[in-house]
């Protein structure tokens, strides 16, 4: 019989091991094409090119590709671990190791060619569906689906690259084998040697600790600006979840052994509950943390999605908002008029709020004082409270500040001095802080060069005194009775603001100084709450569709992962259960017992996994305006998830039954 006849041989006996193989490597290849013809269209990249969207799709493709790498070799691992026993029969019967790599060579050589052929048929067939949808939720037209041959080098060249790898690795652990440990292997139970509740109970403290202590992290309490101690509080998370997991079963014993009638009542189904963890916690603990991964993506950015109407409305208090300088989009009154007569929708409201800029000095760390990031917006008391329904007072000599956000900490502490700084003349100004307001003034913009997140209130005295070396600018701030139908009111006034800047329709909003130069005036464009809801229906819809793509392929792996340890491990489990049935076991009990047996397995690494991926998302976005809603929201996934993975539980256990049973 030669090393050919052989392999077959064992193809067809692990038949359905191989499939299951062959489905992972399939589906990973498959993925990662239809990923990458999307990456590789020129038209779309040049659509894209300054948009994050475009970055956001670059780190996808590289998780995508982390994500085959660790499928594939995970699923090759498990299949190899699987096979002990065959691999010790063919030591016995006088085969050598080397002659066990050549057979496994011959087998996978088969199996990865015939993956990758399947994968990229059918990531050619489905990959323009994938690109017709994309674009539709980008909303992008004129762009032709093309295969480019970079996507089949990119899923050949990494595919190839990890088949090397995977047999590296293979060789190195059929070198380490020994006939007798591979042959007792099948029937040994895996041992504990952390073995004790107390373990498994230090183990949630310590996951508990890592968040208490990112929370006071975040909120300056403790390690104030020292963020790079995250990275031990994730490592603090990430071993005591281990250690949870690995106790489990020692934990359901010792809680057990309280009650003894129930504990001797279902005492298989707790010492079977203390083997599979023994033998599962690496697998369940990867489970979890996918399950955790996913949980945080999608939760995150479905409530992003889904919030975006609210979200634009708590930054955006007014549908159109522009600045004017002393020398820049100048309008007159008669001018505005004809841009706000529309037929679509009516002026409600309109507000003039003037303002200067100057810049803040604030403490560092060492007590002195340093340049703020850019130049602050400071108001008047009067301006502000031509905003606010609430009206404040600042006493003279003091100021109040203001933050879109509130936050656990406020932007300055009582008793602080607030020191601002004339950038012609470097005259400084100190106020006494008197306290903090929360909520957005005016139109949140990114990029503008005016200030619309932070502001400063002063007393009208003490503003009048600014004037002197201070140039006042104006927000014009505009509300209409529809700021769903103000397309036409934005363009109009985009396009008289570049008249009045001297700039030509076609042009981008700039102009040349006096002496030549260009002067930028890209950030006085108008800011729109219209088209700031579009852009992030745009940006939020594409995000959510990326991170339910990943996040559907960390659930999907999650499932094979389980499965795939669940469908190695059924011949042993078969023998277990056949020695119970010699003692008089009947079929209803056994059924019993492996429901027992399968739920915490397939629900515990789903609650853990949730509970990190809503416990990040509750720490991390404490500050965010729609908090409460943004955690209503990912516990939304979170059920989704739980009733998936129901259905996956029932469709696994009624496979179980027949396998075992009938």
């Amino acid at each position: 019989m030669t090393f050919r006849d052989v392999a077959v041989k064992n193809f067809k006996f692990n038949f359905r091991r191989y499939f299951a193989y062959f489905l992972c490597s399939s589906f990973s290849i498959m993925v990662l094409f239809m990923y990458s013809t999307l990456l590789f269209n020129n038209e779309l990249a040049k659509k894209l090119i300054n948009n994050p969207i475009y970055d956001m799709m670059k780190v996808a493709l590289i998780v995508i590709g982390t994500f085959s790498f660790f499928f594939i070799s995970y699923a090759h691992s498990s299949f190899m671990k699987s096979r002990n026993r065959e691999f010790g029969l063919f030591l016995t019967l006088g085969m050598t190791k080397k002659d066990i790599n050549k057979v496994i060579k011959v087998e996978n050589s088969f199996i990865i060619l015939i993956s990758l052929i399947f994968g990229l048929i059918a990531g050619t067939i489905f990959s323009k569906l994938f690109f017709m949808v994309v674009t539709k939720i980008l909303q992008l037209k004129g762009i032709n689906y093309i295969l480019n041959y970079n996507s089949y080098a990119l899923s050949i060249g990494l595919f190839l690259l990890i088949y090397i790898i995977v047999l590296f690795l293979t060789k190195i652990y059929t070198n380490k084998i020994e006939i007798i440990e591979l042959l007792k292997n099948s029937r040994k139970a895996e041992i504990n040697k952390l073995n004790h509740p107390i373990v498994g109970l230090l183990g949630m403290a310590s996951v508990v600790a890592s968040f208490i202590l990112l929370h006071l992290t975040l909120t300056g309490v403790i390690f104030k600006n020292q963020l790079s101690i995250i990275t031990v509080y994730i490592f603090m998370c990430l071993v005591g979840l281990y250690l949870c997991i690995s106790q489990f079963g020692s934990l359901i014993i010792h809680f057990s052994r309280k009650r003894k009638s129930g504990y001797y009542k279902n005492i298989i189904s707790i010492t079977e509950i203390n083997h599979k963890f023994n033998q599962y916690k690496k697998v369940l603990y990867v489970v979890s943390i996918l399950s955790g991964a996913a949980i945080f993506f999608i939760g995150l950015t479905f409530s992003f999605y889904i919030s975006t109407n609210d979200f634009i409305k708590d930054r955006y208090p007014y549908d159109i908002m522009y600045v004017e300088t002393s020398m820049e989009n100048k309008l007159s009154d008669g001018e505005l008029n004809v841009i706000l007569n529309n037929k679509n929708t009516s002026l409600e409201e309109s507000k003039t709020v003037d303002f200067v800029q100057m810049e803040l000095y604030k403490k560092n760390n060492t007590g002195e004082y340093e340049l703020f990031t850019r130049k602050i917006t400071i108001y008047s008391e009067k301006e502000v409270n031509k905003l606010l329904f609430k009206k404040i007072d600042v006493e003279k000599g003091h100021a109040i500040t203001s933050k879109q956000n509130e936050e656990v900490n406020p932007w300055y502490e009582e008793n602080e001095v607030i020191n601002i700084q004339d950038s012609k003349n470097h005259k400084t100004y100190k106020f006494d802080f008197q306290k903090e307001i929360y909520g957005s003034l005016v139109n949140y913009d990114a990029n503008s060069r005016y200030d619309t997140i932070f502001g400063i209130i002063l007393d009208d005295d003490d503003y009048n005194n600014l004037l002197k070396d201070n140039e006042i600018c104006k927000f014009h701030l505009l509300n209409f009775k529809d700021w769903k139908n103000t397309e036409n009111i934005c363009t109009s006034l985009m396009s008289k603001l570049k008249k009045s800047n001297g700039v030509s329709e076609g042009d981008n909003l700039w102009k040349p100084n006096s002496t030549g130069e260009f002067k930028d005036l890209e950030p006085l464009k108008p800011v729109s709450k219209l088209m700031m809801y579009e852009r992030a229906l745009e940006q939020y819809g594409f995000y959510l569709f990326v991170m339910c793509f990943i996040g559907s392929l960390f659930f999907l792996s999650s499932g094979v992962v389980l499965y795939f340890k669940i469908y190695t491990d059924l011949e042993d489990t078969k023998i277990r259960y056949k020695k119970l049935f010699k003692i008089g076991i009947t079929d209803s009990e056994m059924k019993k017992v492996i429901s027992k047996e399968l739920k915490p397995i397939f629900f515990l690494p789903v609650i853990l996994g949730s509970s990190l991926g809503i416990g990040y998302i509750a720490v991390l976005f404490v500050n965010f305006a729609l908090y409460k809603k943004l955690l209503v929201d990912s516990m939304i996934v979170v059920l989704l998830y739980l009733l998936l993975q129901t259905i996956f539980y029932f469709i696994t256990r009624k496979k179980y039954f027949s396998e075992v049973i009938d």
